[in-house]
């Protein structure tokens, strides 16, 4: 309006501008009217210029007006400076600025802003026009005032909603039950952010943080909802993401410094898409087509907050870094989080005291119906308590069994319960005939008191009809299928 109003009077104006948040020797910030394609806000930092030293002069001898006048020559040393530090210039507009004939400014200094006028024929205004100037800047000096009280109260109540928002996690967490509602609270957090501004498409939170693996609680966020929030276990590997947050930690534990920020390619965004794909359990929590739509993105903006015990960190699919604000958003969030995971660390303790009670519980159960045994045919029904003990634990078992070596060492007499926890007739059971069998007689000889094994495919129906043709295995599931199980 300023602008419009010079016009107006008839005075010759092709650029205006007011200077706010004056601080000596510090950056420069301008609110610009123009009729090229100039930035309406602009930040700088201070250069060496003829304005900008009148401009300090000014303020340090408390005198409230100057002009700049500046030849050809000079102006385009002037610009040379200053466009250089303003991004997103398209050359049109600097060869425009270069070739203006010269440039003619005045310029009031009032209580908490500057207001200036310039023209780029190099012609400087008269004593009738600064005197105007010099009028508006005073009833401008009112108007930033009042700009400076809204500015106040948009902040009073931007941290209203802010503090609601860290109250709402804060309330969540202490209303966490068992380990799996980090999640819920994981999710509270994306939401929060979200409506507070902050353009982000992941979150997440590691306890990772002392190991070489990580261990991950992940929200992908998208327009039309969440799309994943699961807890993912990601083991090391030899690339970028993992380099960074490991030199971020010790970043962090030397000095001190807490909030991380970065940008990855699309090409390093790919390649963390395609670890993630195919060596984490991402890879069967999410459909084909969101796999694909992330592969479809420009790059990874990425900012993280290191704590103590944890950390938190944001992202968003394009190359755009998180601006000042988001990330003191992130700080603030990522320390209420950090209350959030001590709650998690108590729970996880009880959860694990609770287990350990339950398991010594149902181990008591099964020594005591061990020792209340009165013959020996009765271990078939210790294996079946055993079964029940093992299932009611949460352990998915088809059977369980107690084995005992028989005198030619090399089969036993297996005392198992059914699928269904009833009690199987006890049966002879070779192992030198099956793989399967093979392969833990070969264990028992090293020495192992211990052994896993894993079994799938043709190898495990082999094994199946290979047992099922045992006698006492076949008479029992012949016996089951007369009875309809």
């Amino acid at each position: 309006m300023v602008y419009d109003q010079f016009i107006h009077l008839n005075i010759r104006i092709d650029h205006a501008g007011f200077v706010v948040d004056y601080k000596p020797r510090g950056d420069w910030h301008f609110w610009i009217p123009d009729q090229h394609e100039v930035p309406s806000k602009i930040t700088h930092p201070r250069f060496d210029s003829v304005w900008a030293n009148q401009f300090d002069e000014a303020k340090e001898k408390g005198i409230n007006f100057f002009a700049t006048h500046l030849n050809f020559e000079e102006k385009n040393k002037f610009y040379q400076g200053l466009l250089s530090l303003i991004p997103g210039l398209t050359e049109e507009v600097k060869e425009f600025y270069f070739n203006c004939p010269g440039l003619a400014g005045s310029t009031v200094l009032l209580d908490n802003v500057g207001l200036y006028i310039e023209n780029f024929d190099g012609i400087p205004y008269t004593d009738e026009e600064n005197n105007t100037l010099m009028r508006f800047g005073k009833v401008f000096q009112q108007t930033y005032t009042r700009f400076l009280d809204l500015q106040k109260a948009e902040a009073q109540a931007r941290e209203a909603q802010i503090q609601l928002a860290l109250e709402r996690i804060r309330a969540r967490t202490m209303a966490m039950q068992k380990q799996n509602d980090l999640l819920g609270v994981l999710d509270l957090l994306v939401e929060q952010l979200v409506k507070l501004g902050v353009n982000l498409q992941v979150a997440d939170f590691s306890n990772g943080i002392t190991g070489r693996d990580w261990d991950l609680w992940i929200e992908v966020a998208a327009d039309d909802g969440t799309i994943f929030n699961n807890y993912v276990h990601f083991p090391r590997i030899d690339h970028p993401y993992f380099h960074h947050v490991e030199k971020n930690i010790e970043t962090f534990r030397t000095d001190g410094t807490d909030l991380f920020k970065d940008v990855f390619s699309k090409e390093e965004k790919d390649s963390w898409q395609d670890y993630i794909n195919t060596q984490t359990i991402y890879r069967d929590l999410t459909s084909e087509e969101i796999k694909q739509s992330m592969y479809e993105k420009s790059g990874y903006a990425w900012s993280m907050v290191i704590l103590k015990d944890t950390w938190v960190s944001i992202c968003r699919f394009n190359t755009i870094p998180f601006s000042d604000e988001e990330d003191a958003l992130l700080k603030r969030f990522a320390n209420a989080f950090g209350q959030t995971y001590t709650r998690f660390l108590d729970l996880q303790k009880a959860e694990a005291q609770s287990r350990e009670s339950q398991i010594q519980l149902a181990l008591e159960r099964v020594r005591a119906g061990t020792m209340a045994m009165q013959r020996s045919d009765e271990l078939a029904d210790a294996a079946s308590l055993l079964f029940k003990q093992v299932s009611d634990l949460g352990i998915k078992a088809w059977s369980t069994a107690f084995q005992i070596w028989n005198p030619d060492n090399i089969s036993t007499t297996a005392w198992a319960s059914a699928p269904d926890g009833s009690i199987q007739t006890p049966f002879r059971l070779p192992y030198d005939e099956d793989i399967f069998f093979k392969q833990i007689y070969e264990a028992r000889q090293r020495g192992e008191e211990y052994f896993v094994m894993e079994s799938s495919g043709k190898e495990l129906e082999k094994t199946y009809k290979y047992m099922f043709n045992l006698p006492g295995v076949k008479k029992y599931f012949d016996d089951a299928e007369d009875s309809g199980f």
